[in-house]
């Protein structure tokens, strides 16, 4: 469900320092809530939830703008069930320029309509605005524009990024819930690119493009594309993430070689980790521009040309997805406008 301000008597309260009222650029036109600080107290909105199911996890986002407060600014404080559900604090350090969707986390419902509420913070001579509109309830919203087209490098870079992350510590999970005595030797090496050979020495993890990068959304006659002008471009890469690992010795055992059946344990172990890496998180922390469609994972794939046939030498795992990009022209031309994620991309 979707809340907003429009129109302003569905529903909301405010005290005198909050107004819900016209706000140029809000995202759901015409209204939005203005907190005001400096005109005699602190503001508060609140409002009643209803139809949320008793127990029923949802999500909630919201969407802000902080133009209007300085860096020295109090927070705003969205609580759920009066307090007694959620407490999520906002604060200008957290939200960049213009308006900005903010995933707050979850809420539960209850058996009783509980009281959403945005409560301002309280310090002596502060002065300034927060707006607020677009409180999603229990569903995603849909993705915002963010950064500047750069298509596969985007996406290769965001992969790199979740799985530098999130890999390792899944990997840990894993080998504790299959509790299969197998040890699995945490990822060390980082490649962008099909290496074409193994590094048997390390484990090590790949990424990169495996066809043509796409534009499912445009059409001859319907193209938003236009001569002359910068405009949004909707992608879709297909990509590969790959895993290699090497007999060389079970640190759990001693220090033995794996059985070629223990090797087929571990490269299905590491493909489930690999796999759960990206469900945790498809957008890999970009909701607004990546979106993860996984399609296949193989296990124990052998390559001549790049790995031994010998299973209980050296082992692949391969898993198959396409990455979604909606890439904004926001930032071209600006110097670091494409903001893409900081990562490793070749180690050794």
């Amino acid at each position: 469900m979707k809340y907003a301000f429009d129109p302003p008597e569905t529903g909301w309260s405010t005290n005198a320092q909050a107004i819900i009222g016209a706000v140029a650029g809000a995202p759901t036109p015409p209204n939005a809530l203005q907190m005001i600080w400096g005109i005699g107290g602190v503001p508060a909105c609140w409002r009643t939830l209803t139809g949320l199911v008793n127990g029923q996890q949802y999500e909630l986002w919201v969407s802000v703008n902080f133009d209007g407060m300085d860096a020295n600014t109090p927070y705003v404080m969205i609580t759920y069930a009066d307090g007694a559900g959620g407490d999520f604090a906002i604060g200008k350090n957290t939200v960049p320029a213009g308006w900005r969707r903010k995933f707050l986390g979850y809420i539960t419902g209850a058996a009783t309509d509980r009281l959403l509420r945005f409560n301002g913070s309280l310090e002596a001579g502060f002065l300034g605005t927060a707006y607020i509109d677009e409180i999603w309830i229990g569903e995603t919203p849909p993705p915002e524009e963010e950064m500047a087209v750069m298509l596969t490098e985007m996406a290769v870079r965001s992969v790199l990024s979740r799985v530098q992350t999130a890999l390792n510590t899944e990997i840990g999970y894993v080998k504790s819930e299959a509790a299969l005595g197998v040890d699995l030797p945490q990822v060390t090496g980082w490649r962008a690119y099909d290496a074409g050979i193994a590094t048997p020495d390390v484990v090590e993890f790949e990424a990169y493009e495996i066809g043509d990068t796409v534009f499912p959304s445009e059409s001859y006659d319907q193209s938003m594309w236009s001569s002359g002008n910068r405009t949004r471009v909707l992608s879709k890469t297909p990509m590969r993430a790959a895993i290699n690992h090497a007999n060389r010795g079970d640190s759990d055992a001693a220090g033995a070689t794996l059985l070629a059946s223990q090797m087929a344990e571990r490269s299905r172990l590491y493909g489930a980790a690999l796999v759960r890496c990206f469900r945790n998180d498809p957008t890999c922390g970009q909701a607004a521009t990546v979106t993860i469609v996984p399609r296949s994972v193989r296990y124990n794939v052998r390559n001549a040309s790049r790995l031994t046939d010998d299973i209980r030498r050296a082992a692949r795992v391969e898993f198959d997805f396409d990455v979604h990009l909606q890439e904004s022209s926001i930032n071209e031309t600006v110097p670091g406008g494409a903001s893409l994620p900081s990562v490793t991309q070749e180690t050794p």
